[in-house]
């Protein structure tokens, strides 16, 4: 990422097809496991995945590197099934909001993380596009160069 916020190249963990986007499940396990949602590890999975790794790339932009970087991959895969969902280092830096955010993401559960559309109508998004930021990505570079 550039220093106005311009991604130039983006890992998501997981790439696969699913037969049905919203319904489908994929069964594959391939990916980064830092930015891996825990249920691809123990489970099948479906389009929540990038949820649980959009919540992992907002830490990560925030604090330079995602969660649990000091793990080597199969530390983290053992790690992430088992271990609560990751949090922010420093929570007290970053607003209400934005820790509400991340935690919403990193539901561990699928059914209570939510999808892109229920995220759309979350406080941190609609409070700050009044502020003019027009992409999530405009959100968080600018709430990391307050810090």
């Amino acid at each position: 990422m550039t220093l106005d916020g311009a991604i130039k190249i983006a890992d998501f963990g997981i790439s696969t097809q699913l037969n049905a986007t919203v319904t489908g499940n994929a069964k594959t396990m391939i990916g980064t496991t830092y930015w891996m949602a825990p249920e691809i590890l123990t489970e099948h999975y479906n389009h929540k995945i990038d949820i649980w790794s959009l919540g992992i790339t907002a830490a990560e932009l925030v604090e330079m590197t995602p969660p649990n970087y000091n793990l080597k991959p199969f530390q983290m895969m053992l790690k992430l099934p088992k271990d609560p969902p990751p949090t922010l280092k420093n929570p007290e830096k970053f607003s209400k909001e934005f820790n509400d955010f991340i935690y919403r993401c990193l539901q561990k559960d699928i059914e209570k993380r939510p999808d892109a559309k229920d995220l759309l109508g979350h406080p941190f998004i609609l409070k700050n596009i009044a502020t003019g930021a027009k992409t999530i990505t405009d959100l968080i570079v600018a709430m990391a160069k307050r810090q």
